[in-house]
């Protein structure tokens, strides 16, 4: 299974707390790079963002180990989840898929790697 329902609600690239986490869990038991890889990467490349459901324009942005270290004192009742990646421009996760944050991972890499090394190969 590489794909999880994640609206149950009509806001869009929104994700409820346990659908992200399912999509997590699935990341870290299948030994999947990209779960290492987001749940050590700095804020300011992949984070996630908490969203007020009353409230939209209150949100807090967490890095990807925070929500995992700490997903029971996470809230969830009143709360949205938003999975961010910085490619060129900031990517709202919107289809938690292995095969979508692989996609957008690798464009991000492609896109930042540095001038120097690439013309050095």
């Amino acid at each position: 299974m590489d794909a999880i329902q994640n609206y149950s609600h009509t806001q869009e690239n929104r994700i409820l707390k346990r659908n992200l986490w399912k999509f997590f869990k699935i990341l870290r038991t299948q030994a999947n790079p990209i779960y290492g890889m987001l749940e050590s990467c700095p804020i300011n490349f992949a984070w996630i963002t908490i969203i007020d459901k009353s409230n939209p324009t209150n949100s807090k942005r967490i890095p990807i180990s925070k929500f995992v270290g700490s997903l029971k004192k996470m809230p969830s009742t009143s709360k949205y989840y938003q999975l961010n990646i910085l490619a060129k421009e900031i990517i709202y996760i919107n289809e938690l898929s292995i095969e979508n944050v692989k996609s957008v991972i690798a464009d991000a890499i492609i896109r930042y790697e540095p001038k120097q090394f690439i013309n050095k190969h």
